[in-house]
């Protein structure tokens, strides 16, 4: 239950954010940012906070289209290649909101 209210208020910032000016494009990520949240908790059946945080703290590198990090628990994105839609997401450029 905890993980579904986390999830909700997430949303609820992603929305606030994307209103800002120049923001807008964080919009467009919100799902995803939502699933990898839960990804990261239900991929770590152990509960290994460092473990948790280290799969989440990648995934400002991953809407920048980047999908390695020096991480030494968690250092690639686990999706594999992307292609299709996954591909042809409107990509962030570091420094954007």
């Amino acid at each position: 239950m905890t993980i579904i209210v986390v999830g909700l208020g997430l949303g609820k910032k992603i929305d606030k954010v994307a209103k800002q000016k120049d923001c807008g494009d964080i919009a467009e990520w919100k799902q995803s940012i939502s699933n990898h949240m839960y990804w990261c908790a239900a991929s770590t059946p152990d509960g290994n906070g460092d473990m948790i945080k280290a799969k989440w703290e990648i995934l400002p590198l991953h809407i920048q289209d980047i999908h390695t990090s020096n991480n030494v628990l968690h250092s690639e994105c686990g999706h594999g290649e992307l292609e299709g839609e996954r591909r042809d997401k409107l990509w962030m450029e570091q420094g954007e909101s």
